[in-house]
């Protein structure tokens, strides 16, 4: 979880998610410097929680939601990493049906449901994401339109190998994570309502588009580092083979 200036639903989250862990979970927050009483929330349920353990760092300064998410990602410990944000509601039973995917399917890297969407108050707006935005798999379809949506979402451990480091001038985190796993994974889609994702004028990520000539520049470069990212995984694979050839 990264957080900032996040008090006023924080601890709604928050009692959503802790409870249904098991001993042996984590929760890992980042807070990105925030000046509201953020870090007081996230203290009191590290203090009250009674099975998973809350990890807590404080940014020095402002980084931005993709830098914050990145230094959650290096701390989490667990082999099944479910990014959240700090203003939804996660539905009972969501840490278990993930969870199932992914014993089932050893092959499943990343699995992302679909969210119901409230509003400020916590009123459903819309029953199911899909009806405003539908999930389309792929890696060109998610390039110009990105369906990934960060909190809904879920992968292993592993693939932190060819996530990580976030490179610098790609859009968001979530689109990032999304498209690799369609090169270097497997990814299952669930159509039911995991979370219920709040919509309100605070949210990091915005419903609006941004102008053509800044989404252009997003998809140039996310182009060249997922080439890059590609490339470099090529020759860590060559690099395994005996006399840099091809096994057979």
């Amino acid at each position: 979880m990264a957080t900032w200036n996040g008090a006023k639903f924080l601890a709604e989250q928050l009692e959503t998610v802790v409870p249904h862990l098991d001993f042996g979970d984590e929760v890992v927050v980042v807070d990105d410097a925030s000046s509201d009483q953020t870090m007081e929330v996230l203290q009191r349920a590290a203090g009250e929680s009674r099975a998973a353990a809350i990890r807590i760092q404080q940014n020095p300064q402002n980084l931005g939601p993709v830098r914050t998410f990145e230094r959650a990602l290096e701390m989490a410990r667990g082999e099944i990493l479910m990014l959240c944000d700090q203003d939804d509601r996660w539905m009972p039973g969501k840490i278990a049906r993930i969870r199932k995917i992914f014993d089932e399917d050893a092959d499943v890297t990343l699995v992302m449901s679909d969210a119901e969407l409230i509003d400020d108050a916590g009123d459903l707006i819309v029953p199911s994401r899909a009806l405003v935005k539908p999930f389309r798999e792929g890696l060109v379809p998610n390039m110009l339109v990105n369906r990934y949506l960060g909190c809904a979402m879920a992968f292993r451990r592993a693939s932190l190998g060819y996530c990580l480091p976030f490179p610098e001038g790609i859009p968001m985190h979530d689109q990032w994570i999304g498209v690799l796993h369609n090169i270097f994974g497997k990814v299952v889609y669930l159509k039911e309502p995991l979370i219920q994702y709040r919509r309100h004028v605070g949210n990091a990520t915005a419903d609006t588009h941004a102008s053509w000539i800044t989404m252009i520049r997003w998809r140039l470069n996310l182009t060249g580092n997922l080439v890059g990212r590609w490339w470099k995984s090529r020759g860590a694979a060559s690099a395994h083979r005996p006399n840099g050839r091809q096994s057979q």
